[in-house]
């Protein structure tokens, strides 16, 4: 499901360049395809909300409400991916993970790549779940026009994220020699 996004922008120390927190209009964002008749409750949690700003997801809230805010995958046996396309080629800095809290088991292993082309994507950063921990940041330091996180949790467990932050910038031009 793709959708439309809006940035903020922040200053960058570089002189002349402009670090972007990943939030929408320098973006779309696509998470896998389900069954829309066996997961209907799906539809309440987008691949857009995770990049909305809204980390106030509780334990207690499911995806069966309308109000909740996490975005969700469907319970296949799969690696679950959420990918973003950028306007441009970006460097991405840093991406930081808002897991559901106490859901652990639902971001065993991770992995963020980035690249200018879907099939050819590089790992930049890995990790795995801690129980007790929520707010998994990472770093990257890849440029690319794409951006994907793949979940690996054991057998059909689907992701259920809060958000997921990735601060952008233009990268660095070359200095003429």
């Amino acid at each position: 499901r793709e959708v439309d996004a809006v940035v903020r922008r922040l200053e960058y120390p570089e002189p002349g360049a402009v670090q972007v927190q990943l939030n929408s209009s320098i973006a779309s964002a696509t998470s896998d395809p389900y069954d829309t008749t066996a997961f209907w409750w799906l539809a309440n949690c987008p691949a857009s909300d995770c990049y909305d700003g809204d980390i106030s997801t509780t334990a207690s809230e499911t995806c069966g409400a309308n109000t909740t805010n996490l975005c969700h995958t469907g319970y296949v046996d799969q690696i679950h991916t959420l990918t973003y396309e950028f306007t441009s080629s970006y460097l991405v800095d840093m991406v930081t993970i808002y897991n559901k809290p106490g859901y652990p088991e639902r971001l065993e292993a991770f992995t963020i790549s980035v690249g200018d082309s879907l099939t050819s994507l590089s790992v930049c950063a890995s990790g795995g779940s801690v129980a007790g921990v929520d707010v998994y940041p990472v770093s990257c330091g890849a440029t690319g026009r794409y951006m994907r996180l793949s979940v690996d949790n054991q057998d059909d467990k689907p992701y259920n994220i809060r958000e997921v932050d990735a601060l952008v910038r233009m990268p660095p031009t070359p200095y003429p020699v």
